[in-house]
């Protein structure tokens, strides 16, 4: 089986490169933006495609980004916050 006729987001599984199941590859695919997608297996657990989830989001920084946007914070209380953490820092 030819390698580079894969489409970038799956794998070749099987022993000794002997070909196998394409099984989509967890996450995005590299240098598209969009949506963090799981696709669960035939023999997975619910509970194991969701922990990929959570450690794809972790790693895009998605949650990161939520609880940043999780209020509005004016321009000048963004001033004073970053003032007080050098004050801290320093």
């Amino acid at each position: 089986m030819l390698k580079a006729n894969l489409h970038p987001r799956y794998r070749v599984g099987g022993s000794k490169g002997q070909g196998g199941s394409r099984r989509p590859v967890a996450g995005r695919a590299e240098g598209r933006s969009g949506m963090a997608e799981v696709r669960v297996g035939d023999h997975e657990s619910l509970d194991a495609a969701l922990r990929r989830l959570k450690r794809i989001m972790r790693q895009d920084g998605i949650l990161a980004e939520m609880r940043r946007h999780e209020h509005y914070v004016k321009p000048s209380d963004r001033r004073k916050q970053k003032a007080r953490a050098k004050r801290r820092r320093g």
